[in-house]
């Protein structure tokens, strides 16, 4: 899964939070992350798990000028860099998968949109 130009801060979260649900989807301290554990780039065929910062990115395409306004949001809603707080050693995959699921619902709220 990956973003379209017209996927929302919130889809875009979501769609991260999907990627990184399954069990054994998340890691620590690189972007991705093969069968064995192994480092991998983004987009490789056998890439089986993904940092915070990665999913972002992959669901972005790589585009970071789509990802930045997505890392603002879930760093206002962490109060933290995204990759700092995803690293912290006593950090949990479900922890992660729910932060980028409250961030999405928060950023979908139409006072966080600039709406009425």
């Amino acid at each position: 899964m990956t973003h379209s130009p017209k996927q929302t801060v919130p889809e875009i979260l979501n769609a991260a939070a999907d990627l990184l649900e399954k069990p054994g989807a998340w890691t620590q301290g690189t972007s991705y992350a093969g069968p064995n554990g192994e480092w991998r780039n983004g987009g490789e065929p056998d890439v089986t798990c993904r940092c915070t910062v990665g999913a972002i990115n992959e669901i972005c395409r790589w585009n970071f000028d789509a990802a930045i306004p997505v890392f603002q949001v879930f760093e206002t809603h962490i109060g933290q860099d995204t990759a700092k707080w995803n690293d912290n050693a006593y950090r949990t995959q479900a922890e992660v998968v729910a932060a980028l699921r409250q961030a999405a619902e928060k950023a979908a709220r139409p006072s966080n949109r600039g709406e009425a």
